[in-house]
């Protein structure tokens, strides 16, 4: 905590500045970004008279690389909530009049849009959120990395024996029979699955579910090593900016350790020749009225791509006459080219290209690892594309439609590009031409398309430290993979745990609703999105939330980022009612304040759903033994933690979690445990050998040590090795479990990103399409006209993220808080706003 002195800066010294010492002990000025101004100084800023009495005066800050971060008066708390959310008007501009995003304290009314027009933003809680996991200390001699015990004999000092464990539902639990799904009579490729039941009936719950609960949360408090990170070691891909700043070329020839691009001469506007395809308006054309529009060959067939051909060009670009290049041409310039089809991918496309070659083309031959790496951008960025697409293509797949056909306007129904479904795309060679970011003549990417999407800088593999990684060795096991288990990614080396789940039985009557047939439609889940580096990126290798307002490039996979941590779903305390008459489509009303996320709006069943034959009710039980062999105080200390967690606070378990399915409480029967220490096992067991035939045999150990030992055992260590100084529960990766445990009590609603109107009363409800890229695509507007850039908050002080506006539904010509003439307008046209190309 540093203490500055308020400058007031601007015209009309509404502009926030500080002055004040940095660690190195120079003393600076800076501008203050309005998400990091208190509420008690928004309030006087707002008011002309106490804005001129703020000159001058002491405030409290932090200092974060630099920067002034969470300014306030020295009265104020850290968490005051900011003006707006009282009913007042924030000041609708910070740096420099850039309107910025709302301050992250409180759902709040911000400054955002053109010319920093105030609206009333509704706020939300995304489903998931991640679990800080900090660089680990491997040396810790409890939370660090050694072999475990063995199974062979009771360890002195180390505790075995049997937990007995209640588990009551708070939420409907979702335990489907996937061996039982069939499929819908209307859309077979809609799934519709009963609830999966044991031989008496009853809901049956794997045990290896409930241990992989567990062991999530074993990992996060104890921060133990990600006991799988595959798939992880190639670049992930963003979308890049819709401007031309690259150059055609063609690939002359790749071998191992070798490769050659040529940068082609000839273009026009900076881009091949353009080749008519396409018609403007082609409802119900599959091929986008190319049967009319399209230029042909004389003998009337349609060019293909990578034919090799003669055109003519006029001097806007367009070919005027094409050849195939065994036919003779007559008078003109003709000019050799491929022509390069990526298919009617663009609501707008009217034309192919052709990629014409000629004896001025600048050759850049690359060697070693030079031509490996640009290989290697080309083979990641096409990967990329076709794993994000994969659901789509196997969508269409099942409907018998083709990936290159133009099923509508609208996003997901036009063509999909030829990279984004070929197998041998990702093959340099065979693909033949593309177009390159160019530094001189350095590669610095190859793409297949003009407006393509961009690899980040590094992996997300890169950004996780080594000592978090899957381990590789039995001596570099962490606690979680020492008491749940551990198999070897790289090799052949596992190694059995030392918990082992038994039998989950159920111990309610009639625990199951049953839905008539065909069922309760399910809302879409959303997919993994790890593009999103504004969620999945942190600012540091602590976990740490980026700051808003970052441009899409400087919030992405870098190397001095590190990744947010481990994915959780936080509990959603929804009202008693929200799960009453479940089968009843209640998707447009607000019930208690939320809306019925769960259920699929119009009942809508298709390949991107499923429907419930039933849940396992709210309120049913479970019980289940933990049976432990040779943990220490610390480890055994951790899991009774987290099966003696607060009042209100539950486990994440089944399907459905972003859709509020599956919170479970946990609690430990004492009557049915049996903990003892290595040494009370031993003289157990002499005793037993020892007693004379007939007589009474006792059953198990007595005079077991009390939880509150172990737990205050693991307390200690997680202090000791992250603390800081900080009481436990402060500890960032603990207080964020615990939130996520507890989930969020300031009543906002849980459900993914969507837009709106903010300026309504009440947030949108749901779409039956579930989508939620609009969101994501309002979020990019970072520019000096338009500030989102919004980072998903830290989980354990996560105060919501804002609903935002449809481009459309954003201030235009003729309406109120439109830019004047002449003026700069909105950007971010409405086109980016479809799936990736």
């Amino acid at each position: 905590m540093t203490k500055g002195v308020i400058v007031l800066a601007g015209k009309k010294k509404d502009t926030l500045q500080v002055r004040f010492q940095t660690d190195k002990g120079k003393e600076v000025t800076k501008t203050v970004p309005q998400v990091e101004i208190s509420a008690g100084l928004q309030r006087a800023l707002a008011d002309e008279k106490s804005r001129r009495e703020l000159e001058g005066k002491e405030v409290v800050l932090e200092v974060d690389k630099g920067e002034p971060r969470r300014v306030r008066l020295p009265h104020e708390p850290v968490s005051a909530a900011p003006a707006s959310s009282q009913g007042q008007s924030a000041p609708a501009s910070g740096i420099a009049g850039r309107p910025q995003s709302p301050p992250r304290t409180q759902p709040a009314t911000t400054a955002a849009g053109a010319h920093g027009a105030s609206q009333r933003r509704k706020h939300f809680h995304n489903p998931y959120n991640f679990v800080p996991a900090p660089p680990r200390d491997t040396q810790h001699p409890e939370l660090g990395d050694h072999e475990p015990p063995g199974h062979h004999r009771f360890e002195m000092g180390r505790y075995s024996g049997v937990i007995r464990v209640r588990m009551r539902c708070e939420s409907p639990l979702l335990v489907v029979d996937a061996a039982r799904a069939e499929a819908y009579r209307e859309d077979p490729q809609h799934k519709i699955y009963p609830v999966r039941l044991d031989a008496e009936g009853k809901p049956y719950v794997a045990p290896t579910s409930v241990k992989g609960m567990l062991r999530a949360a074993y990992e996060a408090v104890t921060n133990s090593r990600l006991a799988v990170f595959e798939g992880w070691d190639r670049r992930l891909a963003m979308r890049r900016a819709a401007r031309v700043d690259v150059v055609p070329v063609r690939v002359v020839s790749v071998a191992r350790g070798a490769l050659e691009l040529a940068v082609l001469k000839q273009v026009w506007l900076k881009a091949p020749a353009k080749l008519r395809r396409y018609a403007s308006m082609a409802a119900g054309d599959k091929g986008k009225g190319e049967a009319k529009a399209a230029l042909r060959y004389p003998d009337g067939t349609l060019p293909q791509h990578r034919d090799h051909v003669w055109v003519t060009v006029d001097a806007k670009g367009y070919v005027t006459q094409i050849r195939k290049w065994q036919d003779p041409v007559g008078a003109g310039e003709w000019h050799e080219g491929w022509v390069y089809i990526t298919n009617a991918n663009i609501k707008n496309k009217r034309c192919e290209r052709v990629f014409v070659v000629s004896k001025q083309d600048r050759t850049i031959p690359l060697i070693g690892d030079d031509a490996n790496r640009v290989c290697k951008l080309w083979q990641d960025l096409i990967r990329d594309y076709q794993e994000i697409h994969k659901k789509d293509l196997e969508a269409r797949r099942q409907k018998k439609q083709q990936p290159q056909d133009y099923l509508g306007d609208e996003p997901g129904k036009t063509a999909w590009s030829r990279h984004v479904y070929e197998r041998d795309a990702d093959d340099l060679g065979k693909w033949g031409f593309c177009y390159a970011s160019l530094n001189g003549h350095r590669i610095d990417g190859l793409y297949p398309v003009a407006i393509s999407r961009q690899l980040f800088e590094v992996t997300p593999l890169e950004l996780l430290p080594a000592n978090l990684r899957p381990a590789t060795r039995m001596q570099d096991l962490s606690p979680a993979d020492r008491v749940f288990g551990w198999v070897n990614q790289q090799g052949a080396d596992a190694w059995k745990g030392l918990l082992r789940v038994g039998p989950v039985e159920c111990v309610t009557a009639d625990a199951v609703e049953s839905f008539t047939h065909p069922g309760l439609p399910l809302a879409i889940l959303g997919q993994p999105k790890p593009q999103q580096a504004r969620f999945y990126v942190a600012a540091d290798k602590s976990g740490k939330a980026q700051r808003d307002g970052l441009s899409k490039e400087q919030a992405g996979y870098t190397s001095n980022k590190g990744l947010r941590g481990r994915k959780v779903y936080p509990h959603q305390r929804l009202p008693e009612d929200h799960w009453h008459n479940p089968n009843q489509d209640r998707t447009q009303s607000r019930r208690n304040g939320v809306y019925q996320e769960y259920y699929r709006p119009n009942g809508q069943r298709d390949s991107q759903n499923r429907s419930l034959l039933g849940w396992v009710r709210p309120g049913s039980e479970f019980q289940f033994d933990l049976h432990v062999m040779n943990l220490s105080e610390v480890e055994l200390g951790a899991l009774l933690w987290l099966l003696s967690l607060p009042e209100g606070h539950f486990h994440r378990l089944g399907g459905g979690k972003p859709l509020g399915f599956g919170s479970v409480r946990l609690e430990i029967d004492w009557n049915q445990t049996c903990l003892a220490d290595g040494d009370a096992w031993q003289q157990f067991y002499r005793r037993l050998y020892a007693q004379s035939p007939g007589a009474a045999s006792q059953t198990q150990p007595t005079g077991a040590p009390s939880a509150p030992k172990f737990i205050s055992a693991f307390e200690h260590a997680v202090s000791s090795c992250y603390g800081s100084g900080r009481p436990f529960k402060q500890i960032p990766f603990i207080a964020a479990f615990l939130r996520a445990a507890k989930g969020f009590d300031d009543g906002l609603p849980v459900h993914y990103p969507r837009v709106g109107d903010p300026n309504q009363q009440h947030a949108p409800p749901p779409s039956p399409d579930g989508e939620g890229y609009e969101w994501f695509v309002a979020n990019e507007r970072v520019s000096k006209q338009q500030c989102e850039g919004l980072a998903l908050p830290d989980l354990a002080a996560d105060a919501g993220l804002p609903v935002l506006a449809r481009q459309e539904d954003r201030p235009g010509k003729g309406q109120k808080g439109a830019p004047p003439k002449g003026g700069p307008k909105p950007g971010g046209g409405k086109r980016f706003g479809g799936p990736r190309r």
